[in-house]
Order: structure tokens, then sequence, then C-alpha cells
């Protein structure tokens, strides 16, 4: 499963993004051929230039581990992003203040966990790997059925449970 998102900044700026959901590797050059086909049939005739790329990989599973006393796992070992949407940035910001408040007052470190969003997520991605002919259904009854709020809030795991209602009836 491939989708493309772009971010902009400026009339004249943005961030395009493909990303791919997949049990193989997909080379670099194939993200960035995707990318410019996408704005080369979005923006017909349009000049544009990339002024930088990145990539990286993100797993589509969760570690399974135990953290001992004199060991704590952060960002992606210690599973602080949501394995269905890649997001952790805002995460692993608020995870960084809960171990340097644990710490310096010598409070034992735990990072509460979001059963309910990491077994959503274990189900979002058995379905893109088993189900990927189903997905754009999937996509869309998620993106063009939900509230902008609702949508971001399950994005960053800041859901409430009457919103993750809302989104789980949304969807197909």
């Amino acid at each position: 499963v491939e989708f493309m998102y772009v971010l902009p900044f400026t009339a004249n700026k943005a961030l395009f993004e493909s990303t791919y959901f997949s049990k193989r590797f997909l080379h670099e050059k194939s993200y960035r051929k995707n990318v410019v086909n996408y704005i080369k049939k979005k923006f017909k005739n349009s000049e544009y230039s990339i002024k930088c790329k990145e990539n990286g990989i993100i797993p589509m599973f969760y570690n399974k581990f135990d953290n001992c006393n004199n060991f704590f796992k952060i960002g992606l070992h210690g599973n602080w992003f949501r394995a269905s949407t890649g997001y952790a940035l805002q995460v692993s910001f608020e995870n960084a203040k809960q171990i340097a408040k644990n710490f310096n007052s010598q409070k034992k470190i735990i990072i509460p966990k979001k059963n309910i969003l990491t077994f959503l997520d274990d189900i979002f991605c058995f379905f893109i790997l088993n189900q990927s002919k189903n997905s754009k259904k999937f996509f869309e009854s998620f993106f063009f059925n939900n509230s902008l709020s609702n949508i971001v809030a399950f994005l960053t795991g800041k859901i409430n449970f009457y919103q993750l209602i809302k989104i789980l009836i949304s969807l197909p």
C-alpha cells in the first residue's frame, strides 16, 4: 500500500511524502520517482525543484520487551511511535519530559501504555498487510468521514473515548 501526502508551507513550498507499507524494503530511488511522478501529474507544466530529500524506515510492529532497572528503551526501541502511522515526535517530547521529571525526583521511570491504541494499530497493520486491495476504501473512510480534529487526535494518540468511537464507526 502506498499513499502520498502533501504538507504545504507556503504557496510555493511544500513537503511531499510517499509512504509505503510493505513487508519488503522499497529502494530510495523508487520513493523519489513516486514523488516526482505525483508532482508532474498534479501540477502539470509547473516548474519545481527538490531542495532536500529524506528517507527512513519505521517498522509496522511493536517491540516485545521488558525494561530493567538500569536500562530503559526509548524512541523506536521503546515503542514511542504509532505502528499504524509512524507518528512519534510529540510522544517522544512528552515521554522524555516524564523520564527527566521522574529521574530528577528519583522515582521509577514508567511510560504508560495505551493498550487500546496498540490493539487498534495491530489490527490496522494486519489489515494493510493482508487486505491491501481494500485499503483505499479504508483510508478514504478515515480521512473523508472524520473531522480534522478527530483525525489528528487519533494519529497523535491523544484521543478520547467519544472521538475513538466516532472514528471506528466511520470505518468499513
